[in-house]
Parts: structure tokens; sequence; C-alpha cells
């Protein structure tokens, strides 16, 4: 999953300005098709005002759905942006990562464990080497312990963004908006 928040927070800026000025547009050509349909009165007029209210409702239903894009846009930056603003990270890995960091921890304290059961009156030349052996090897784990918190809380931070992201997914239909990749 790659996630660039600076990217989509541009893009999402660069579609509410076009949101706005199409806006702007579709008032200004609807308000010009109601004072030519209020002044023009034939055969044709009747056709026209019909196929005038088709294309306004086509527009409208383009223009909702641009908005419904801008607030899915805003949906992901909100999810995605307390987590960071370049998030690049391969989901599936985080499951295995965070089992290979409890097998570490666990071997840490067993190490920790039979630290403790050395008799150091029958060494009494190496406290001072073992103290600060075991000084580093407590080091060792409260990183690991931290560093596998971390991941933890980072996994369920992004399993919780992706579910919410997917219900607002769902949410919305698109049928007018076409994109072309190619680009």
């Amino acid at each position: 999953m790659i996630v660039n928040i600076d990217k989509l927070e541009v893009s999402n800026t660069q579609l509410n300005k076009l949101i706005e000025e199409y806006q702007e547009n579709i008032e200004s050509l609807y308000g010009i098709y109601k004072n030519i349909d209020s002044s023009w009165y034939d055969s044709d007029s009747y056709k026209f005002s019909v196929q005038t209210s088709f294309e306004h409702t086509k527009i409208l239903k383009y223009y909702n759905e641009l908005k419904n894009l801008s607030n899915y846009y805003s949906k992901v930056i909100k999810e995605y942006s307390p987590i960071g603003k370049n998030i690049d990270v391969n989901i599936e890995v985080l499951p295995t990562i965070i089992n290979k960091l409890n097998t570490c921890i666990s071997l840490i304290k067993k190490i920790i464990i039979r630290f403790n059961n050395i008799n150091i009156r029958l060494l009494p030349e190496l406290k001072v080497e073992l103290d600060s052996i075991f000084r580093s090897i407590n080091k060792i784990l409260k990183s690991l312990t931290d560093l596998n918190d971390s991941i933890r809380d980072l996994e369920k931070r992004i399993n919780v963004s992706e579910k919410n992201i997917h219900t607002e997914l769902l949410k919305f239909d698109i049928s007018e908006i076409k994109v072309d990749y190619d680009e």
C-alpha cells in the first residue's frame, strides 16, 4: 500500500477549484438557458426545454459525482494523515514481522531468566562486566518491545483506516466520470 498525503492534498485542492469553476459555469449556462426558454415560444422551444432539462440533470449528476470524489479524497486524507505523510507499507508482511519480534522478545526473556540464575558470588571479578551485559540485554528487550508495540499500533491503524476507506468507497456510485489512465 502506498499513500502520498501531500500529492493527494494537492490533487484534492485542484479538484475543488475545478468543481468551483464547474459550478459557476453550470449556474451561468443554466441561467442563459432559462432566459432563452422564457422568451422563446414556438414548436422547437418545448424540445429545447426538454433537452435543456435533461442535460441539466446529467450535468448536476456529474457535478455531484465530482463532489463525492472530492469528499472521498478528503476522507482518505483524514484517515491516513495521522499515520504519516508518505506511507509505503506491505500490509501482508506486518503479521510476520510481529511474530518474529515476539520470538526474539521471548528468547531475550529466556536469556534474562538464565542470566538472573548466574551465581555472581562465584565470579566476583566479573560482576561489573555481567551487570553491563545485563543492562544491555534489558535495553535491547525494551527497544524490541517498543518496536513491536509500534508495529502492532501501525497495523491496527492501517486496518481501521482501510476498513473506513473501503466503507466510504462502497457508498458512492460513479457513472458519469470517466478517467483516462493513459495520460
